[in-house]
């Protein structure tokens, strides 16, 4: 409601100023013999200031600080809901109630049992009345190769389905197409698919250091995640006690080979964008920066739009 109440905020900010200063502050006012339209529908907007630059660009300023609050908002709100729709979902008995997923572990080095070794021995050090039940424990595999043969062999069924269709059409194929290539090249990708397949299942260097626990209980899990889940101050705080050499023995931190693991709640697996899995940290954040600065660079773009035509009515 917060995030609702603030956009409509700013579209009436925004709105009320246009009107008041079209109406008080307009060249229908200022120059006699101007022939003005000074009506209901351009009472709302800049048509009768096209002789004030001044006001004109004043105008798009706050277009513009408005805008960016109502990106800013749309962000904040779209992250409100889907916390809500989790905490809605809690009432609902699903696999993820029982999950956690730990990030930031080592790739390609330790398999299923010693990473449950390892949480059972620290969950010991503090915890010496109940016992660390886990039920199962899946470590998630590097399958951007393939996902790359999946597209392949889609990309091959795309054109002979419109090969196809040119036949049903026409009577025959184009000339330019082998239609029994296409097929002997879509049975080796699929030969490939099955061999990329069974090699992320068997080896252990095709793991890309996430792994999802499973426990017996959704209190188990609840549990767990109250001592081991840490937030972005949290983070901050650790790293700088690391950085200053400041750093205690600390029960409620997992490190293996100098990395800190993360832990959060499992989302769906259906939520879980899995070809994402295999960057690590810093590969994902320059993707982000890539995408606001394109955003950025999109609105800035807009932005001298705006000002360019309100540049070319005072000419």
């Amino acid at each position: 409601m917060f995030s609702l109440f603030i956009l409509l905020l700013m579209f009436l900010i925004s709105g009320i100023y246009s009107i008041a200063k079209n109406y008080y502050q307009n060249d229908c006012f200022t120059y006699a013999d101007l022939q003005c339209s000074f009506t209901d529908i351009t009472l709302m907007s800049m048509v009768n200031k096209s002789k004030s630059p001044d006001l004109l660009y004043e105008q798009s300023w706050v277009n513009l600080a408005s805008l960016l609050v109502i990106i800013i908002t749309i962000h904040f709100y779209r992250k409100r809901q889907s916390l809500t729709e989790r905490e809605s979902l809690r009432g609902l008995t699903t696999p993820a109630n029982y999950t956690i997923m730990i990030d930031n572990l080592p790739q390609g080095v330790y398999n299923d049992n010693d990473i449950r070794q390892l949480l059972i021995m620290n969950w010991k050090k503090r915890e010496g009345v109940h016992e660390l039940k886990i039920k199962k424990i899946v470590q998630a595999y590097f399958i951007g190769d393939y996902i790359a043969l999946v597209r392949q062999k889609n990309q091959l069924n795309n054109e002979k389905k419109k090969y196809l269709r040119y036949r049903k059409k026409n009577g025959a194929f184009p000339l330019h197409v082998n239609i029994e290539e296409i097929n002997r090249n879509i049975n080796e990708i699929t030969k490939k698919i099955q061999e990329s397949a069974s090699v992320l299942s068997t080896n252990l260097e095709k793991t890309c250091g996430t792994v999802f626990v499973a426990f017996d209980t959704i209190a188990m899990t609840q549990n767990f995640m109250k001592r081991y889940r840490r937030g972005f101050f949290t983070k901050l705080g650790n790293y700088l006690k690391k950085y200053f050499c400041l750093q205690k023995e600390n029960d409620n931190l997992i490190e293996i080979d100098h990395k800190v693991l993360n832990f959060e709640f499992a989302k769906d697996p259906n939520d879980i964008l899995w070809e994402n899995l295999g960057y690590d940290y810093k590969e994902k954040l320059k993707k982000r920066i890539a995408t606001l600065a394109a955003s950025f660079l999109l609105l800035g773009f807009c932005f001298a739009i705006i000002l360019g035509i309100s540049y070319a009515k005072v000419k």
